[in-house]
C-alpha cells in the first residue's frame, strides 16, 4: 500500500474563485476586510487581496503573505 498522496494543482484563478466562494459561505461581505496575523511581521492587520489574484498584502508591513 502506497503512502503517497496525489495532489491536484489548480490554476491560480480557480484557487482565488474557491477562496472567494468560501468567504461568501462564511458570510463575509467584503474580502478586503480580511484580518489575519502576518507571517512576516507578526502583526494582526487587515489584508488586501491582489486584484490579479493569488496574494494578499499585509496592512501593517505592506508585504505579500
Amino acid at each position: 500500500m502506497s503512502m503517497t498522496t496525489v495532489h491536484r494543482v489548480l490554476p491560480r484563478d480557480m484557487l482565488l474563485d474557491r477562496y472567494l466562494e468560501a468567504l461568501d459561505r462564511r458570510g463575509d461581505k467584503d474580502p478586503d476586510d480580511d484580518v489575519r496575523t502576518c507571517a512576516r511581521c507578526g502583526e494582526s492587520a487587515p489584508f488586501t487581496l491582489d486584484p490579479d489574484g493569488g496574494w494578499a498584502y499585509c496592512g501593517a508591513c505592506g508585504l505579500a503573505a
